[in-house]
């Protein structure tokens, strides 16, 4: 015989003096031999969420492991014990099992309540709701036990708390067996029931106690909040036919307990019984009757949530998924009538939520709901365009005016309400109200007398005209209601039974209205109805699902993404003095000017044709590319000057390379001079930049052309004459510093946005075609002439373009107010104050008196991604400039003279790619292909990455046309990029294109510097390593350092870069 167990009312020792250790001792004992049972009591108070997890943990594991095996042999409850009348069993283990029984229970309350405490962690929560889980499996003699599930989930729903944590592990891990979803859905209708007495309870009892009522009504909307997460969190029955093996955690079937079988109606009675009488057993239940059983459930558990007082945001999140959750899972639909109606009865956004709901029941599963279109029609507010199921409202508003048998008087009752609606909305808004009336005038022709009939005024001969017009078009009738006479609209829009709104005494006047609106696209909706009904065999019904979820927002997107084939372009002689060229509203006008003389064509538009009597109506199309007048385009004369500029820069290179080798000067004295001219470039940038800022760029151009030319007539003929040389060369990258900042001030100036790119793509250019003529030309020259011959044409060619530029050139023309029309070259793109244009209207120069913000411009990002980018692109340019002649002379054994004209194709091909870059990022923005910051990023990543390869591939070619190969694309990709970086600052800062762009190439110089004589050493070295010039690896080095430049570069322009304004 047993021994009996210990008092259960005998205390343990304090719990506190035990460790993890002590814990871990105490299980094993309990595991191991059943004279340890004192140990369980102990155990059993650690489970308690005041104790640490890791002692509550360990007491759980051993209880667990413990409980599991015995779990089927105990008793089903721990009431007290009877005798055992045939003595099988002694009494002593009788009881001892039931003490057992009554610890379990003890257990799996300890259990829940760590479960639901806020004290507990998520971690412990997790392995205790695993627990709980694993006896619901098995506590009932090895099948379901309900009995702990559902004591769990009352604590759940009962607590203060909102555990989500908890919720989301048990829908998460177990709502997939089909068991658990069985009996939750039985727990919810118990929950619901219980709850919706209570609240009749509470609402019975008088109102003295607030503060209790007033937590009394937070408990519920609390209990409600969860049993609404645990049903809408249970995923729907799988179709039979589809999935015939249904998983249960219990691992056998479910049945039906007495009483379980009361529903709602006696629609599920009859069901309940018809599943009580059939005999199959409940191991073996066919997937088919699983359905139907958990369809019951489901049922039951549904309707008798929705009878309790939702709060208004589950009220909103229940009719958002009421139609595509619920009722197709329904045993009988038409039970969410009462629900539905209730909600639809409340008004606003509640009822147009119901809306979906409800319809679904009247078409589908034949509810008749009394005075439906006119509870309908009351839903027409203007604040129903801003609600925010709106796009759904729409459609199902469009859908249930679908109906062949709608009567006259309604279909025109929601026509003209609509239509008075479409005053008062936003543009969105409006474009909905014409595609409803669209398909109310296709679907019934018996309101056409909304757009056909004359004013009741009238008389009856125009009233038989009218009824005549049935082919005519809905606002073809436009003429009609265009002059109707001035009468009373007999529409009553206050009434809100639409039978007594008089609406088909009306007319829809409010939509010919919309003609004129001030949205583009609305105005264009009502004018392609015109013509789209004019036969109405034709034509088809709008779908209003395209206009329902639109906003300003995407209406000014799609009205920015149109496509424009060609901007138009037209100067005026004076700005136009009022906003609109028909206006009869007197106060819409700019402010007046004096109109300059001249005789102008209509509207202002100067007549470039030279048309005396100014008859000529039509824009003139000009040059997007020239300036009007006398004046050169302001591209070509800056081209001229790159062209000569860059040719200086060649020309010196490649006739002093032939006399300093001639002479015998060693590589690291020629990179030395070469690179000297650059220290010069580089001082000069940024001063360049604020002199054009203050001066003018047309002033600053010809002082520099003018101090360049001078300088080359005091190069020596001697190379070995060092100082000279280094002063000479100082003076003219003196000089040229201020061209760059000069010529990018003035196309800022004269450029407009969607021109820029191959503005100054056309521009830079120069320097290219320079170089290819200088590798072409010059060294013939030198071969016949000498080197001093190159030094004289240069300056006799910089003072000529000199002399044409101060003849030709002039400031840019500028006002107070940009004109109303596209910017071109014939205005300022850049507003001056009215003592700037006074100044520059007496021939003076404007003089800017606004501060340079430079520390902006040093901390700003993408001004640094130029910088980047103009260092490694002058880097790759000056090394390739300055050192391909001594590559081609020295590394391929090849002469200049005998190459031809392949020398110079790398330099033409930078200058056929750099037109290729400026056209194709201006075609990308100007049709709205990409925006200005992608096209930026776009043409940048592709030059520069093939640019690189190039470069590293080229000393690997050691052939002519391997080479000129090689470094063609790698200088022609170059050029490309161009249209990326250096067009980027006139983006980001046009009124200070010349700072920046000097900030840039100051940068661009240092490349130089850097550059030119770091490779001069690197050959140098070479020549010591390899005792010649002549093997590839004596150039890797050369051509590798700018081919990861460039790498580099693409990566910090694609991040930092922008092709916004930043600098106003």
């Amino acid at each position: 015989m047993a021994a009996p167990p210990p008092n259960p009312i005998n205390k343990p020792r304090n719990p506190k003096k035990h460790s993890l250790k002590d814990l871990k001792t105490l299980g094993h004992q309990l595991l191991s031999s059943r004279t340890h049972i004192n140990n369980l009591p102990l155990l059993l108070t650690y489970i308690s969420p005041s104790f640490p997890p890791q002692h509550v943990l360990e007491s759980l594991l051993s209880l667990h492991s413990f409980f599991s095996p015995i779990l089927p042999d105990l008793p089903s409850s721990s009431r007290s014990p009877t005798h055992n009348k045939d003595n099988d069993e002694p009494d002593a283990d009788v009881i001892y099992k039931t003490w057992l029984r009554s610890k379990f229970d003890e257990f799996v309350k300890s259990l829940v309540d760590v479960a639901v405490s806020p004290k507990a962690e998520d971690a412990l929560k997790e392995v205790v709701l695993d627990t709980l889980m694993e006896f619901v499996k098995t506590g009932n003699g090895g099948r379901f036990n309900s009995a702990i599930y559902h004591r769990f989930l009352v604590n759940i729903v009962q607590s203060t708390e909102s555990l989500d944590f908890v919720l989301e592990l048990l829908a998460s891990k177990y709502f997939k067996y089909i068991d658990i979803r069985y009996f939750t859905y039985i727990n919810i209708e118990k929950f619901a029931k219980n709850l919706e007495v209570k609240d009749i309870s509470d609402g019975k009892t008088e109102n003295g106690d607030k503060v209790g009522e007033s937590d009394s009504r937070e408990s519920l909307e609390l209990s409600i909040y969860k049993i609404h997460y645990i049903i809408s969190n249970i995923p729907p029955l799988e179709d039979p036919k589809q999935n015939s093996d249904y998983e249960l955690w219990g691992g056998s079937g479910f049945s039906v307990k007495k009483g379980e079988s009361k529903g709602p109606s006696q629609h599920l009675k009859t069901e309940d019984k018809d599943l009580k009488s059939e005999k199959h057993d409940n191991d073996v239940l066919s997937a088919g009757n699983y359905a139907r059983k958990m369809k019951l459930k489901f049922t039951k558990a549904w309707i008798s949530f929705l009878r309790l007082p939702l709060p208004i945001d589950v009220y909103k999140e229940v009719l958002s998924n009421l139609h595509q959750a619920v009722i197709p899972h329904l045993s009988n639909p038409i039970m969410l009538c009462d629900f539905l109606t209730r909600s639809y009865d409340i008004g606003g956004v509640v009822s147009v939520m119901a809306l979906s709901s409800l319809f679904i029941l009247m078409t589908k599963h034949g509810l008749e709901y009394p005075n439906f279109y006119e509870k309908l029609y009351a839903l027409l507010l203007p604040s129903i365009f801003m609600a925010k199921h709106r796009a759904k409202f729409f459609q199902l508003l469009d859908s249930c005016l679908k109906s062949p048998l709608l009567p006259a008087y309604l279909a025109a009752a929601f026509a003209k309400k609509l239509s008075r609606l479409a005053l008062v909305v936003p543009p969105s808004g409006a474009l909905i109200i014409i595609a409803l009336i669209h398909n109310l005038l296709r679907r019934h022709p018996s309101i056409n007398c909304l757009v056909q009939q004359e004013d009741r005024n009238d008389t009856t001969d125009n009233n038989s005209e009218a009824e005549g017009g049935d082919n005519e078009n809905e606002f073809g009738a436009s003429t009609n209601i265009a002059a109707r006479k001035a009468g009373i609209d007999h529409f009553d829009n206050e009434e809100s039974n639409p039978l007594k709104s008089h609406a088909l005494g009306s007319s829809l006047w409010e939509i010919d209205s919309l003609r004129h609106h001030y949205c583009p696209p609305v105005s264009r909706f009502v004018q392609s109805l015109e013509n789209d009904l004019t036969v109405r065999a034709k034509t088809t019904e709008v779908n209003v699902e395209d206009f329902s979820s639109g906003s300003y927002a995407t209406i000014f997107g799609e009205e920015i993404r149109r496509r424009v084939k060609q901007v138009p372009v037209a100067f005026y002689k004076a700005i136009p003095t009022s906003l609109f060229s028909e206006s009869d509203f007197s106060g819409w006008s700019f402010k007046e000017e004096e109109e300059s003389k001249g005789k102008k064509s209509e509207n202002g538009i100067l007549n470039s044709s030279g048309d005396k009597d100014g008859c000529c109506t039509k824009r003139q199309r000009v040059c997007e590319t020239c300036a009007t007048g006398a004046n050169l385009c302001p591209c070509f004369l800056p081209l001229g000057f790159l062209n000569s500029v860059v040719l200086e820069r060649v020309g010196f290179s490649i006739a002093y390379t032939i006399a300093a080798d001639a002479a015998g000067v060693n590589q690291s004295s020629k990179g030395t001079i070469l690179s000297t001219f650059y220290y010069g470039y580089a001082c000069s940038q940024v001063p360049g930049g604020w002199a054009a800022q203050k001066f003018g760029g047309r002033k600053v151009l010809l002082l520099s052309f003018l101090l360049w030319s001078s300088t080359c007539f005091l190069i020596p003929l001697d190379p070995n004459r060092v100082v000279l040389l280094v002063v000479a060369r100082l003076l003219v990258g003196v000089a040229q510093g201020f061209i760059f900042p000069s010529i990018h001030t003035v196309l800022a100036q004269w450029v407009p946005p969607h021109e820029r790119s191959r503005s100054v793509s056309l521009t830079t250019s120069g320097m290219y075609l320079g170089a290819a003529m200088g590798m072409l030309v010059l060294p013939s020259l030198v071969k016949f002439k000498g080197p001093q011959s190159v030094f004289l044409a240069e300056a006799i060619l910089g003072l000529s373009w000199s002399v044409l530029w101060l003849r030709f050139a002039s400031d840019p023309p500028r006002s107070e107010h940009p004109k109303a029309t596209a910017a071109g070259f014939g205005e300022s793109l850049l507003p001056l104050k009215a003592s700037q244009k006074a100044k520059m209207e007496n021939g003076g120069t404007a003089v800017r008196t606004a501060r340079i913000p430079w520390k902006r411009i040093f901390v700003s990002l993408p001004i640094w991604a130029i910088v980047v980018n103009n260092f490694t692109f002058h880097y790759a340019l000056y090394v390739l400039m300055n050192w391909l002649p001594t590559y081609f002379e020295q590394g391929l054994q090849l002469s200049l003279q005998e190459m031809g004209s392949s020398k110079m194709m790398p330099y033409f091909n930078m200058f056929i790619f750099s037109n290729i870059g400026g056209v194709v990022a201006d075609h990308l923005i100007t049709k709205r292909i990409l925006s200005v910051t992608r096209t930026r990023k776009l043409l940048n990543t592709v030059g520069f990455l093939v640019a690189s390869l190039a470069l590293i591939a080229l000393p690997i070619f050691r052939t002519s046309s391997g080479a000129v190969f090689c470094s063609s694309v790698a200088l022609g990709f170059l050029a490309l990029g161009r249209a990326g970086f250096a067009v980027n600052h006139m983006d980001i800062a046009p009124r200070y294109a010349g700072i920046v762009m000097g900030v840039s190439n100051t940068a661009g110089t240092l490349a130089g510097i850097i550059g030119v004589d770091l490779t001069g050493k690197i050959l140098e070295a070479a020549t010591t390593t390899y005792s010649d010039l002549s093997s590839p690896e004596s150039w890797r080095s050369v051509f590798v350092i700018p081919g990861l430049l460039c790498i580099f570069s693409t990566f910090v322009f694609l991040l930092f870069s922008t092709g916004e304004r930043i600098f106003d």
